[in-house]
């Protein structure tokens, strides 16, 4: 996927890491994990925390083989459960 390019995704929404470095995570149906940030992180933790979901999202940052850390995403809109 390329970066800033907006596009709809399946995934899981979680939370992972340990305290004091956890994160919102959403992992994609091919297994590829993305850190999630942005306006919408709070409302998408508190109501879609562990459901399987379909969003319109863009990606922000890929993933840094170098350093071992997840790509980031914005999600911006979500397209519904499944």
């Amino acid at each position: 996927m390329l970066v800033a390019c907006m596009s709809e995704m399946k995934g899981i929404i979680s939370v992972k890491g340990n305290e004091p470095h956890i994160y919102l995570a959403f992992t994609t149906e091919n297994g590829i994990v993305y850190i999630i940030e942005g306006p919408m992180a709070k409302d998408l933790r508190e109501k879609y925390q562990g459901s399987k979901v379909k969003v319109k999202a863009k990606v922000v940052k890929e993933k840094d083989e170098s350093i071992i850390r997840p790509g980031v995403i914005e999600i911006y809109k979500v397209i519904g459960e499944y």
